[in-house]
């Protein structure tokens, strides 16, 4: 009878492994499922080598060892495409995954399915690197955890949290359907910026022109009448020097200033003192606030719907808060609600959130239904995200209307108003 070594997760989150005797990988599943635990692997056992090739077929496999050599040699190279293309990648390979694993096929041979079967180049080597990882004994947060540039902090403590559960088919659901929405929201914001950018470049281009060529032979032939420039005319002038000659050292103070401040940022106080400063901005501080809040709010959400304990959900979702106020206030929350506070009430005491959402929190809080509460404050931080957003983008392409009207005005009238002052000195 054929032999299947597998590896599989228990209800308490321990991996154990072991050999069955069955007739085929269905009654393999089949079996663990009775016995209470997860498979993540069901690999054969090839005769003649005493199970060893069988399990890690990842270890044996040559094929496998170069493909994997040349993946860390592709991420040692540092990419060749942009961060969206990695986003992209990511988020095609993870629903690739539910689909396989929802149809029932165990995480591991999901794994070792794709990396055979797909054909995007950077999707396999990706698949492959997992599954070296998980031939190796490592969960599959434990094998994310090793490409970065491919999974962030949130998902691989998401996934964790569904491993340690067993409730991973709905945690990767919650992953791709929030990607799917940051992907679209980036394109929509991309798309708004699109059209005060054109605008912008074709006013500064008309200015351009219009400084560098047209003026030029108006003041010679404004000279050579024995006029004088008009006011427009001469500021257009006066500002086109002074950027020739103090252009390059704005530019070079500017780019100074910035790397200078990015570094200052890598320190510990820079970072504190920079993310408390973009949370005061006007209007961007709102931005990065329900960029951050709504994540939260969606990830506790998700992990307590999941059936892990609110202390542990806290732990794991502070670790995601990329901005280092909230997160010091959302660890005061998390240190006053294992004391007995609840959560409504620390969140209200630490401005963690803004009080319509802790009244639904409390109110939630009161019903017994805290997921659903949640829910409505994750979809409350989704549309006040979704206004600014928009609100930014009008203002930004109102003001690049005006700045543009107002340079292509200001060269008419220098133009016209030149005009003028030739037809004056003709006449006299």
């Amino acid at each position: 009878m054929p032999s299947f070594r597998y590896k599989a997760v228990t209800l308490k989150g321990e991996s154990i492994r072991g050999v069955l005797e069955v007739e085929d990988r269905r009654q393999a599943i089949q079996k663990l499922k009775a016995q209470r635990v997860r498979p993540v692997s069901i690999v054969p056992i090839r005769a003649g080598k005493d199970g060893v090739a069988g399990y890690g077929e990842a270890r044996g496999n040559s094929a496998t060892s170069v493909n994997s050599k040349s993946s860390k040699s592709l991420f040692s190279r540092g990419f060749k495409f942009s961060f969206g293309s990695r986003e992209k990648i990511t988020l095609s390979f993870l629903k690739m995954l539910l689909q396989l694993h929802s149809s029932g096929m165990p995480l591991g041979d999901a794994v070792r399915l794709m990396r055979q079967r797909l054909s995007d180049e950077h999707q396999r080597s990706l698949a492959n690197q997992l599954w070296h990882s998980l031939s190796e004994g490592s969960t599959l947060a434990q094998a994310m955890a090793n490409l970065p540039e491919y999974f962030g902090e949130s998902v691989i403590h998401l996934i964790e949290a569904g491993e340690a559960t067993g409730n991973l088919i709905p945690i990767l659901k919650e992953i791709v359907a929030f990607m799917e929405e940051s992907a679209q929201m980036r394109s929509k914001i991309k798309g708004s910026f699109m059209y005060p950018i054109l605008v912008t470049l074709l006013a500064l281009g008309v200015a351009v022109f219009f400084i560098f060529f047209l003026l030029p032979k108006i003041q010679e032939m404004v000279d050579s009448l024995g006029g004088d420039m008009s006011l427009s005319a001469r500021l257009l002038i006066g500002a086109s020097n002074a950027a020739i000659v103090f252009g390059p050292f704005l530019v070079g103070g500017g780019v100074v200033a910035v790397l200078s401040l990015q570094q200052w940022r890598r320190s510990e106080r820079g970072r504190e003192c920079t993310d408390r400063w973009l949370l005061q901005l006007p209007l961007l501080g709102k931005i990065f606030r329900y960029i951050d809040l709504f994540q939260t709010s969606n990830l506790v959400g998700t992990l307590l719907s999941s059936g892990i304990n609110t202390t542990e959900a806290l732990r794991l979702t502070e670790k995601t808060i990329r901005n280092t106020e909230l997160r010091s206030r959302f660890r005061l929350c998390r240190t006053q609600i294992n004391e007995g506070v609840a959560l409504s009430m620390s969140f209200r005491r630490n401005r963690l959130m803004s009080d319509l959402a802790t009244d639904i929190l409390s109110i939630s809080e009161n019903t017994g239904h805290l997921g659903n509460g949640l829910r409505e404050i994750t979809k409350y931080y989704r549309q006040e995200l979704a206004r600014s957003l928009q609100f930014m983008t009008n203002l930004i392409s109102s003001l690049a209307l005006i700045f543009a009207f107002s340079l292509v005005t200001l060269i008419a009238l220098g133009i016209i108003t030149s005009v003028f002052q030739v037809s004056n000195s003709l006449s006299f």
